[in-house]
């Protein structure tokens, strides 16, 4: 890539960056948007169908919304932060019918718009509807509607670039209105012709899905999808990388005005033929995304054994200068794991992290992630305490605080594999009861909800003639995701020494310690003394995780959800792992009541002192293949290493060995503990520090307490 000419470039960040950080500390889709939905469903007849009503809301959303544009930007479709919306309380007020359940949380066929258009998609329900039966043209209908909304929207944008570029000023920001307003004249209308259309066409979709479903969705792999126009244009001189680089550069911009949670792009991974995909453009999103250095995208890059070590290099390079990202997905095991489901192999290349590390196909795709999550560790608590939580405090009713089976005395078990045996049988009830609950949620929804607009650019949607919501979509499937796996490792090798090996406890012993949250009790303090924990490449507890996940495996196995689709497990837990440690008492592996859980699938917090490389040898002892629910492992460095030469080179062979080792996802930060504690005290001075949670980064200063000192406590490594 050619050095991009700084004086343009810096001139229109220092311009938009001030705002696009503001927005990006704020989820305004729903702030925005939220309040706008009971005068607009106020206005729609009870007596149609829901495909009908959902489809008149996202239409009217799409016409009402408020929008917003500058001089400066070059890109179209983002919300106005300071919205009036008090005018729209003074309307009539209606009920939005939503039955629960997730939406979203993966990338539309943008492809699909891309070279049809509106009008061609609108083409192709048109020849459906001529044999479609009864059901299928209230579906086709709505979807007409929906499609004129998205007509709308894109005609009111062409109309505020107009009138902007009739008002302004600075002669350059007048052509570059003008020449947006003619984009839009083309696009999404039309099929796109040059990069400047197709990326303006790629944002629009990606906005209207925002506004209409209020769900996370991400572009998918814009380095793929974009570069035929790419290299169209730099062939016949239309663009120069420069004018490229500050397009992408002003879509990520954009996407900061959403939600200040994960929007996922990924760039590299493979092809239908298995060939690795990386090319000019990845390099240009990976570099737009560190020089505008904003919360969002939640950026990625796709490896495999072909993957360049310069691109591997760049990641490595963002995140040594403070970024958290790019995040790192391993191709192989991902492919490996969604076949095992059902997906081609053509499909399953083509994937992408839904939101945090979740996994769907990118255009074909209706998946609930994290539905639910499992505490591994509550189910202990409640195994060793008769099936009551030790907190009289929660409400046993709770989901996460109850159990329908009755667990055995303390003093029935005559070996550690009898009390596994106890906890499996504990752990299967609850993986049975999560099946049950997110089943019923799925068959509200296929029953009272439709999303139009969504299903118009997912596969097969069209084809069949069914909402997204009705089995219209190629895959359906529900991810659930399970937090507390080193907790529950460590505490289950705990009771294995002291109990079962060197009988210096019983069980109830064990129990009163942790009733008593290890206060006012002498035996406490050694209790985890000489027990190998997991996270140092120790063969004992790793083999322990191996057995708990394999049966977690095989339990989500016999379940499928309401639409048919299977039951997929992963092992990350986003902020869950504060909310479900507050809700869990102390555990044996010498967590005091209400802290934390581990994060994601690695070491629980500042147990994994044998270096990075032994860390990523217990993160990858069982077999990341099935957990297409996602798995994520993250590693704290010093921040220092971006002063050490070898650094780079020696965290790109990390990343390699990892993936070697068939890890799923790999995610680094690299910030010192000293800039974390000063950032607690004087929060002002770091508005734009960024940290990696579980699965997802955010802002450091807008964290609560205990998730600070969470990310705090972790190792900070050196390599």
């Amino acid at each position: 890539m050619t050095t991009q000419d700084k004086s343009t470039l810096d001139t229109r960040l220092e311009l938009l960056l001030p705002e696009a950080l503001k927005a990006s500390r704020r989820n305004m889709v729903p702030e925005i948007i939220s309040p706008i939905m009971p005068s607009i469903w106020a206005e729609i007849p009870e007596n149609l169908p829901i495909d009908i009503r959902c489809a008149m809301a996202e239409r009217e959303t799409m016409r009402i919304a408020p929008l917003d544009m500058q001089a400066g930007e070059l890109l179209a479709g983002r919300l106005n932060p300071y919205a009036d919306l008090s005018l729209f309380k003074d309307k009539p007020q209606g009920i939005r019918p939503f039955p629960g359940g997730q939406t979203a949380h993966t990338a539309l066929d943008t492809e699909k718009l891309l070279k049809l258009g509106i009008k061609g998609v609108i083409q192709e329900i048109e020849n459906k509807m001529e044999s479609a039966n009864s059901s299928q043209m209230v579906f086709y209908k709505a979807a007409l509607i929906s499609l004129d909304g998205f007509r709308i929207l894109a005609k009111r944008l062409q109309s505020m670039a107009l009138e902007i570029s009739e008002t302004a000023v600075n002669p350059q920001h007048k052509h570059e209105m003008k020449r947006l307003a003619d984009i839009l004249s083309r696009v999404p209308e039309n099929p796109a012709e040059s990069f400047y259309e197709a990326i303006q066409a790629m944002h629009l979709l990606y906005f209207a899905a925002f506004i209409t479903v209020m769900g996370l969705f991400g572009t998918g792999r814009p380095d793929v999808i974009l570069l035929p126009y790419y290299k169209a244009d730099i062939h016949s001189g239309r663009i120069t990388d420069d004018e490229a680089f500050e397009l992408i550069c002003s879509q990520i911009i954009l996407m900061n005005y959403l939600f200040a949670l994960p929007q996922p792009v990924r760039v590299g991974g493979l092809d239908k033929s298995g060939a690795d995909t990386t090319n000019e453009l990845s390099y240009m999103f990976l570099n737009a995304d560190k020089r505008v250095g904003l919360l969002n995208p939640s950026m990625a890059i796709g490896v495999n054994e072909s993957t360049p070590n310069d691109l591997l290099e760049i990641g490595v390079d963002s995140l040594l200068s403070g970024l958290t990202k790019p995040s790192l997905f391993n191709d192989r095991v991902i492919t490996k794991g969604l076949m095992q489901y059902g997906a081609s192999y053509e499909d399953a290349v083509d994937y992408i992290h839904s939101t945090c590390v979740e996994i769907s196909m990118i255009g074909k795709s209706n998946i609930y992630v994290a539905s639910p999550y499992i505490n591994l560790v509550k189910i202990l608590e409640l195994m060793l305490n008769d099936g009551k939580p030790m907190n009289p405090e929660y409400d046993p009713n709770d989901f996460y605080n109850y159990t329908r089976i009755t667990p055995p005395s303390l003093d029935s078990y005559s070996s550690f594999d009898d009390f596994l045996d106890g906890y499996k049988q504990q752990l299967s009830a609850k993986i049975e009861d999560a099946a049950n609950m997110i089943a019923n949620l799925r068959k509200a929804r296929y029953e009272g909800w439709a999303f139009p607009f969504q299903s118009c650019f997912t596969d097969d949607c069209i084809e069949k003639g069914l909402d997204i919501d009705r089995g219209g979509a190629r895959y359906i499937w529900t991810e659930t995701s399970c937090v507390g796996l080193a907790n529950l490792t460590d505490s289950l090798s705990v009771i294995k020494k002291r109990v079962f090996e060197d009988k210096t406890h019983t069980l109830q012993q064990l129990k009163d310690m942790l009733i008593s949250n290890f206060e006012n009790c002498a035996p406490c303090s050694n209790i985890q003394y000489d027990v190998d924990m997991y996270g140092n490449d120790a063969p004992e507890p790793d083999s322990l995780a191996a057995n708990i996940v394999k049966l977690i495996y095989s339990e989500h196995e016999k379940h499928k959800d309401y639409l048919g689709g299977p039951f997929i497990p992963g092992f990350f837990c986003w902020v869950m792992h504060r909310i479900l440690g507050e809700q869990t008492w102390a555990s044996l592996d010498g967590r005091h009541a209400g802290d934390v859980l581990a994060d994601a699938a690695g070491s629980a917090q500042g147990r994994d002192k044998s270096g990075p490389t032994a860390a990523i040898r217990s993160a990858t002892s069982w077999n990341h293949e099935p957990g297409i629910g996602g798995i994520a492992v993250n590693l704290r460095f010093d921040s220092h290493l971006k002063n050490n030469p070898s650094a780079k080179s020696k965290i790109v062979n990390l990343i390699r060995a990892f993936m070697e080792l068939g890890g799923f996802e790999m995610q680094l930060n690299a910030v010192d503990s000293k800039t974390l504690r000063d950032a607690q005290l004087n929060p002002e001075k770091y508005d734009n520090l960024l940290v990696r949670v579980a699965g997802y980064s955010d802002y450091f200063t807008l964290l609560d307490p205990k998730m600070q000192a969470e990310i705090i406590s972790r190792t900070e490594h050196s390599i």
